[in-house]
């Protein structure tokens, strides 16, 4: 993106446009009291639950409620805002699933190694990771380093560019085309083989990366169609807009995805939010519980049941069709009537994060050392140098290591370790205070540097493209999470100059 530094004497009288008066913080502390010890009792009534795992549970219920509270009693607020995500992230990963596995001695557990009594602590440490972040997110440093930074002057053009946008789908599409000729990321049992073969001989990085072009072009219809002025080649905005939702439930059919069914509805959600008409949290809950309810529920039927019965992996569109005609006879049928029962189950058995971090605490440094940040000196060598120079680059996969140590199973899976978990086996508890203290200046300066309140064509776009990635990072890990997104940010570069316009003016009064 073109820049232009910022004249100095503009931010003179700097403040954050999202900082509140201290004042402000004083309900809140109240209001997580007050939730607090009056879900003790109320957990307590739930079966099998003890007081030393209510209380950390009722923390956390308290600290992330306060937010729900606030983002329902006011009509004002961004319900996308980064810390709003997080906060559901800590509710979803930590508070539910961890109630869930406390009532439910028989739910499913994460592993072969016993931590039941690890999860009360591991809830303190998720409810201390959650003020860190908060502490940071809130602390003004991030605002302090937006006003130094240099300003695009880069523009979202008026009319629909057709064109362009049908390039990047069809660029991101050729690569998904390729990566299922190599088995790669197919639902079935040549996922399977093709997970336990990218351990040893892992596919090249540029089909994987240019394969998110296709969520480019889709987020840029969507900014073309929602902005305003309406573009004068709307028709042609909607053509490509069909072609994309085609393109993407190809991709969904051939993976069984839940993120590549998730993920392009909430950059969706976020574009119409930003640019048309902000939602609410009870307009949020109408759209985002059948979406889930499709996903977890529908969605896994087809991975786990429709798959296996109707042939096997699709190794081609004929075998995609007939799947999808199968799939038609199935939820059409009498079989369908307990999906709805399996959504809430598969929802609960993939929040494995207070699991995760309870194995981490409980058997560090027993069943493996701190690691010291030593894998975070691995960045370099992963993101910048292609295997294509370096044929003997090490093959980095922490899930191994993990699933090894931790889980007691043997490697060849992608269970997820999370952030929270990793910052811990590198520096205890001073790694998940500083990590997530990091996190919310991070997410803060994301959040002012797009300026999606703005409605600014360029930056929502940049906005909504990453900003559910970005959440969903927190699952996976550090050294992972940064490789991917150093070259996404390269090629989002890229994709910015091809769909944008420059402007004369300058970056404070331009209004696009």
């Amino acid at each position: 993106m073109s820049t232009q530094l910022t004249n100095p004497e503009a931010f003179a009288v700097y403040q954050d446009p999202l900082e509140q008066p201290a004042a402000n913080q004083v309900p809140k502390v109240f209001w997580v009291i007050g939730l607090t010890i009056t879900l003790v009792p109320l957990l307590l009534l739930l079966p099998n639950i003890q007081l030393y795992e209510a209380v950390p549970l009722a923390v956390l219920f308290g600290l992330t409620g306060q937010r729900l509270i606030e983002l329902m009693l006011a009509s004002d607020r961004d319900l996308f805002a980064p810390d709003n995500l997080i906060t559901g992230y800590f509710i979803l990963y930590f508070g539910l699933r961890a109630a869930y596995v406390m009532t439910i001695p028989e739910a499913p557990r994460l592993g072969l190694f016993f931590y039941d009594d690890h999860l009360p602590a591991s809830l303190w440490c998720a409810a201390f990771g959650y003020l860190a972040f908060l502490a940071g997110y809130h602390s003004g440093l991030a605002g302090r380093l937006w006003s130094r930074l240099p300003q695009g002057s880069l523009c979202w053009p008026e009319a629909v560019p057709g064109v362009r946008i049908c390039g990047l789908l069809a660029v991101g599409f050729a690569a998904w085309l390729y990566l299922f000729s190599r088995g790669a990321f197919v639902v079935g049992a040549v996922s399977e083989q093709a997970g336990r073969n990218f351990h040893c001989d892992p596919i090249p990085g540029l089909p994987v990366l240019l394969g998110s072009l296709l969520d480019f072009g889709w987020v840029a219809t969507c900014v073309s169609l929602w902005q305003r002025p309406l573009p004068p080649n709307r028709l042609t905005g909607w053509l490509v807009a069909l072609l994309a939702i085609g393109l993407i439930l190809v991709r969904v059919a051939f993976t069984g995805g839940k993120q590549f069914l998730l993920e392009p509805l909430v950059q969706a959600i976020i574009v119409y939010n930003c640019i048309r008409r902000r939602l609410r949290i009870r307009q949020a809950l109408l759209i985002g519980l059948p979406c889930a309810f499709l996903a977890f529920g529908a969605l896994n039927v087809y991975r786990f049941v429709i798959i296996g019965e109707s042939g096997g992996a699709p190794t081609g569109f004929q075998d995609v069709l007939s799947r999808l005609s199968y799939a038609w006879d199935y939820f059409t049928s009498d079989r369908a009537q307990n999906v709805d029962q399996s959504a809430f189950e598969a929802l609960m058995r993939r929040q494995f994060g207070v699991d995760a971090l309870a194995l981490v605490m409980k058997y560090t440094p027993d069943k493996r050392p701190f690691g010291y940040g030593a894998s975070y000196l691995k960045i370099p060598e992963q993101a910048l140098i292609p295997r294509q120079l370096w044929r003997d680059k090490p093959i980095y996969i922490p899930t191994d290591d993990f699933e090894r140590d931790y889980l007691g199973v043997p490697p060849g899976g992608f269970s997820s370790m999370h952030v929270i978990s990793d910052l811990y086996q590198n520096f205890h508890l001073p790694g998940v205070a500083c990590g997530f203290f990091a996190l919310g200046i991070g997410f803060r300066l994301f959040y002012l540097c797009c300026a999606p309140w703005t409605a600014n064509g360029m930056r929502v776009f940049v906005y909504a493209l990453l900003l559910p990635g970005l959440v969903h990072a927190l699952e996976g890990e550090p050294v992972v999470n940064c490789v991917v997104y150093l070259r996404t940010g390269l090629l989002l570069f890229l994709a910015m100059k091809v769909l944008g316009r420059g402007s004369s003016q300058p970056p404070e009064a331009s209004p696009c």
